[in-house]
């Protein structure tokens, strides 16, 4: 099971990639982040029965939050400066 700021981190530079190749692409938010990991978790969940990250999921008054990845977004900013506090290899476990 990886940790929701490794998923955050896969979603911040596949995006970035996508913003290099085309730059009609809306730049990434906050709220697109959190809603990116609600739909990923979701998606996992039900192809294979186990959490694909460990962090809950909270329900604020605009959408999902993972308030671990939150709180590293907060205290740094552009976003899409940002790689969260964690290990970029994302596909060992």
């Amino acid at each position: 099971m990886f940790d929701a700021k490794q998923i955050a981190n896969w979603f911040l530079a596949k995006h970035k990639a996508m913003m290099i190749e085309d730059d009609a692409i809306d730049p990434m938010t906050q709220m697109k982040l959190h809603k990116l990991l609600y739909y990923a978790q979701g998606v996992y969940l039900a192809v294979s029965d186990d959490r694909l990250f460990s962090n809950d999921i909270l329900h604020w008054d605009h959408g999902p939050v993972v308030e671990e990845v939150s709180k590293n977004i907060r205290e740094e900013s552009p976003l899409m400066m940002i790689l969260l506090n964690t290990s970029c290899r994302i596909l060992e476990r």
